[in-house]
């Protein structure tokens, strides 16, 4: 059964004039539906929140029974949807402004949570999806953990990212990101217009798919990385006009780990994003994945392919081995491009070896 529960207003089907009979018949449904609302998740007061809650959906036919992941964990699986906004955006407004003052919601979870699956949207007021070219980026950060590529940062780390391409990340079955109710998350979005049309009551809307910890069963945590050009402040690159322009940036990985997932995020005017492992002391030139854009005839990017890369049975990573994060971008126009950003979420599961 599906249940929707908003901030705003929640009206249980139990509160309308039923029959003593229909009453009866359907309170014990209606009770449970009301105990399991209560106990997914709140969120604290801030800029344009707007959580819900969507109750848990049927359990997948394709499941795969082979390994350690108890398969009545899908019956747990919650959807929790928060919403950030809303704004106004009239025609043509760019990044570099919006980029001073984004929107932030800040909230916990009320339990601890494996998350398991992140999905990004643009929405109006009524719920009904926008283009992804009014997004520039979003992070949703936990701001109880350090951010391992970044010594100095003291922010938090980053476990969720969004861009245009609004690209749905699942990791594989039988693992989390772990999320306690003590970890203070943020979620801060950055939206621009570079269409020709104004957009008003403009909504990032991001579903959080998570399965409370006490009922699942043999799921492996993964550790989240942002691995950006940029990987402290993530500030975006200057493209010169007409240049075409590669950056890269190499990061020591610190732990043993597989790497399981990692989302390839690119801005307009971008061609490509890749990542290259190196062994040890072994020099490697080869990506292991390149992901490559798909521009319209203004150079706005589309689409990423193939992207997110997954790896279920992990790509084993040492530690000390060094993975390099490659972005190029294009500037066809006669202008400076002062905001392109490149960066890929990549999440790694422990390993002993």
């Amino acid at each position: 059964m599906t249940y929707v529960l908003s901030a705003r207003k929640m009206k249980p089907d139990f509160e309308k004039n039923h029959s003593p009979l229909a009453f009866s018949r359907h309170f014990s449904r209606h009770l449970l539906i009301s105990l399991l609302a209560m106990s997914l998740v709140s969120c604290s007061k801030s800029v344009g929140g707007n959580p819900e809650l969507v109750g848990n959906p049927p359990p997948t036919s394709n499941s795969n029974p082979q390994n350690n992941f108890d398969f009545g964990n899908q019956l747990s699986v919650q959807k929790m949807i928060y919403h950030v906004g809303p704004v106004d955006l009239p025609a043509g407004q760019s990044v570099d402004v919006m980029l001073d003052k984004p929107a932030v919601l800040r909230f916990q979870v009320t339990e601890p949570v494996w998350i398991i699956g992140f999905e990004p949207k643009v929405i109006d007021g009524d719920g009904k999806s926008l283009t992804g070219q009014l997004l520039y980026k979003a992070l949703v950060v936990n701001k109880h953990e350090s951010n391992p590529v970044c010594a100095s940062g003291n922010g938090g780390n980053p476990f969720a990212v969004a861009t245009s391409t609004l690209t749905k990340v699942e990791l594989p079955e039988g693992f989390g990101y772990p999320i306690l109710p003590k970890d203070p998350l943020e979620a801060k979005v950055v939206f621009h217009n570079p269409t020709n049309k104004d957009y008003s009551g403009v909504v990032f809307s991001f579903e959080i798919q998570a399965i409370p910890m006490e009922k699942g069963k043999g799921i492996s945590d993964v550790k989240a990385m942002l691995l950006d050009t940029d990987p402290c402040e993530h500030k975006p690159i200057a493209i010169e006009p007409g240049a075409f322009v590669e950056k890269s940036h190499t990061f020591t990985i610190p732990n043993n780990g597989n790497l399981m997932v990692a989302n390839g995020l690119l801005s307009d005017y971008g061609v490509a994003v890749s990542l290259t492992h190196q062994e040890g002391d072994k020099a490697s030139l080869v990506p292991f994945w390149r992901a490559e854009a798909t521009l319209d005839e203004t150079h706005r990017i589309l689409d990423l392919t193939p992207n997110p890369f997954i790896d279920p049975a992990g790509k084993k990573i040492a530690q000390g081995d060094k993975l390099t994060l490659g972005v190029s971008f294009d500037n066809f126009s006669e202008k400076w491009h002062n905001e392109a950003t490149g960066s890929a979420m990549v999440y790694l599961a422990p390993s002993d070896k």
